[in-house]
C-alpha cells in the first residue's frame, strides 16, 4: 500500500519442516523393500509424533524423480499417504475396543462368546481369517491379541451402530485430518442406519475406507492417551 516500504532480504527467510532426514530415508527404504519381500503394489509409511502432531516421516512407494517431476505419471507424483483410500481391515479393531472401554461398556476381562469361529447374522455367516481359530470364548484382552473377527462382531452388535460410528468418528474417521497439504481424502464412512451385517463388517475393517494418514493419526491418539492431535 501507499507508503509501505519494503526492505530485501537477500538470504530469503527459512522455512522449517517436521520432517527428520534420517527417519524419513528409513521409512523410504523399509517401504521399497516391503514391495519387494511381498511382491506387493505399493506401500505408504507414516510416522507422527502422537504428542504434538508433528509428521516426522512420510513416504509412499513406488516413488519419482522430483528432478524429473513433470515426467512422471500423475499417479506416483500424488500423496498417496493422504489421497488415497483402502480397507482398513482388522486394524480398526483397535478403535472399536478403545470406544468400548472409554463409554464403560466392556472391560479387558469381559468375555464374549466367540462361537467356535463361526458367527451366523440371518443369512450371512462371520468367519475368523485364519480357520484354524475357532475359540469357543475370549476375553476383549484375548479378542484383541488373537485379532478375532467374531468377537469384534460380539462387541460391536452390543454397543450398536450408532456408538461404533461416532467411535470412528471421534478417532477422525470419515473426515480429513486438516493436515497443511494439499489433495487430502476424507475416506468413507457410510451413513445411517446400518444392519447387524454391516455393522458386524466395519468393526473389523471391511465396508469402511480411510487414509494412511487418518490410521496413523487415530494410533497416534492411542499413544496419546486418548487426546487427538492434529498432523502437520
Amino acid at each position: 500500500e501507499d507508503g509501505m516500504m519494503f526492505t530485501e532480504n537477500p538470504e530469503g527467510a527459512e522455512v522449517r519442516l517436521t520432517i527428520d532426514s534420517e527417519l524419513q530415508y528409513f521409512v523410504e527404504n523399509e517401504l521399497k523393500n516391503t514391495i519387494y519381500h511381498f511382491d506387493a503394489e505399493q506401500a505408504f509409511g507414516v510416522v507422527m509424533d502422537p504428542k504434538t502432531g508433528e509428521i516426522l516421516a512420510m513416504a509412499t512407494s513406488p516413488t519419482f524423480d522430483a528432478n524429473r517431476a513433470s515426467k512422471m505419471p500423475p499417479e506416483l507424483r500424488r500423496n498417496r499417504a493422504i489421497t488415497d483410500l483402502f480397507e482398513p481391515g482388522s486394524t480398526m479393531k483397535t478403535f472399536v475396543i478403545a470406544n468400548g472401554l472409554n463409554e464403560k461398556i466392556l472391560a479387558p476381562n469381559t468375555r464374549y462368546q466367540t462361537d467356535n469361529g463361526v458367527m451366523r447374522i440371518g443369512k450371512k455367516t462371520i468367519r475368523e481369517a485364519d480357520e484354524h481359530h475357532r475359540w469357543p470364548s475370549l476375553t476383549v484382552t484375548e479378542i484383541l491379541a488373537y485379532s478375532s473377527n467374531v468377537g469384534t462382531s460380539k462387541i460391536a452388535l452390543q454397543m450398536g451402530a450408532e456408538k461404533i460410528r461416532l467411535g470412528y468418528e471421534k478417532f477422525g474417521f470419515g473426515e480429513k485430518t486438516g493436515i497443511d497439504l494439499p489433495g487430502e481424502s476424507k475416506g468413507i464412512l457410510q451413513p445411517l442406519p446400518w444392519g447387524d451385517h454391516l455393522t458386524a463388517n466395519i468393526s473389523f475393517g471391511h465396508g469402511i475406507s480411510v487414509t494412511p494418514l487418518q490410521v496413523a493419526s487415530a494410533f497416534a491418539t492411542i499413544a496419546n492417551h486418548g487426546i487427538r492431535k492434529k498432523p502437520f
